[in-house]
């Protein structure tokens, strides 16, 4: 018996094309999964960088009262501005009566101002360096005449919509 065909030793279309179909098939859903991996690994970056931002403000709030303490001065009297929210940073290099701590106090209704990071330190503040997308705001509320209430709120915008961070600490007057 003769054969007349000669066997082909290349693909097909329709092998090629069923190739293709299963390459897709496999790759697609991983290239899905690694970018949402990416878009989740990018939100707990921020969730921690607005944590830590809270947490300063929270310990910014503090030291005002300790400063307070040591000056001699009234409870909370650093902090009377903070009443409908305020900025606190940090600054080392302030020679000023408020120590080395900067305060703008923020009406109601007002968003806060970005908090910048400087490049050259990698600080957030409000003062230097590229803006950012958070905005802290700390608010202190008298409990009681030994007793504050401090709130830190951090908001920064993701793709999914804004986010934000909540902190709430408690000061004494502990010579009180």
């Amino acid at each position: 018996m003769k054969r007349t065909h000669k066997q082909s030793r290349g693909f097909t279309l329709i092998e090629a094309l069923v190739a293709l179909t299963i390459l897709t098939v496999g790759l697609v859903p991983a290239f899905i999964q690694a970018r949402s991996a990416l878009n989740l690994s990018g939100s707990i970056r921020n969730s921690l960088i607005a944590a830590n931002l809270a947490q300063e403000g929270a310990e910014i709030a503090r030291s005002l009262r300790d400063e307070d303490w040591f000056a001699t001065r009234p409870f909370g009297q650093s902090l009377a501005d903070c009443a409908t929210g305020c900025e606190l940073q940090w600054d080392s290099g302030a020679q000023n009566a408020r120590g080395g701590f900067v305060t703008n106090a923020i009406g109601n209704g007002v968003r806060s101002l970005p908090m910048r990071l400087d490049p050259a330190t990698g600080l957030y503040q409000y003062t230097e360096g590229d803006p950012s997308p958070y905005r802290r705001i700390v608010t202190v509320t008298p409990v009681s005449r030994t007793e504050l209430r401090v709130e830190v709120v951090v908001q920064w915008d993701e793709a999914s919509g804004q986010k934000q961070y909540v902190i709430e600490d408690h000061l004494f007057d502990w010579l009180q």
